[in-house]
């Protein structure tokens, strides 16, 4: 494709610069989040949710973000209580970066 069509592809000729996507499984508290390599010139946007897997302890995770760079991203995950989950669950996650100086836009 011409660079001209898919600008004019894109919602109102607008576009994400880059996008990063995934899921991570962990039982421990923190998730860590490793971008592609150079995937992104700035710090994106990082969004993430958790899935406890049918867990009963599902209902009391609570997903934290933590810190983020333009190479990683890192969630801490704990039970309401505070406490650390004693079972396996996944973050879903997506990483944007809008233009190639902005992560907003």
């Amino acid at each position: 494709m011409t660079r001209a069509r898919d600008l004019a592809s894109g919602l109102a000729g607008v576009r994400p610069f880059a996008t990063a996507s995934g899921v991570a499984a962990h039982s421990s508290g923190t998730v860590t989040i490793t971008y592609p390599v150079g995937r992104f010139t700035q710090t994106p946007q990082l969004i993430g949710i958790c899935d406890g897997g049918g867990s009963a302890q599902f209902n009391r995770l609570v997903l934290n973000w933590f810190g983020n760079t333009s190479s990683s991203g890192v969630f801490i995950v704990r039970l309401t209580d505070g406490s650390v989950p004693g079972v396996a669950f996944n973050v879903h996650w997506i990483a944007t970066q809008m233009t190639s100086g902005s992560a907003s836009g």
